[in-house]
C-alpha cells in the first residue's frame, strides 16, 4: 500500500514539473500591428510575435532573426 502512495506521489511529482515548463513556454503579446519579416520568410505581425517564434525554434536548434521591418 505505501509502495502505491510512493508511485503516485512521484508521478505527481513529475506532472507538476512537466506543466512547469509548459507554462515557461507560454509569450504573452500585445496586438499592435507593426509588421515584421522574419529570416524564416514569414510576416509577423509585430516584433514581440517574431521573438515568441524565435525561442521556440531556437530549442529546435533553427535560429529566426528579424530581415527588415515590414512584410516579407
Amino acid at each position: 500500500m505505501r509502495l502505491c502512495a510512493l508511485i503516485a506521489v512521484c508521478l505527481l511529482a513529475l506532472l507538476s514539473l512537466s506543466t512547469a515548463e509548459d507554462r515557461s513556454e507560454i509569450c504573452a503579446c500585445t496586438r499592435n500591428f507593426e509588421l515584421v519579416c522574419g529570416s524564416d520568410g514569414i510576416t509577423y505581425p509585430n516584433p514581440c510575435e517574431l521573438n515568441c517564434s524565435a525561442k521556440r525554434t531556437a530549442r529546435h536548434g533553427n535560429p529566426l532573426t528579424l530581415v527588415k521591418a515590414g512584410p516579407c
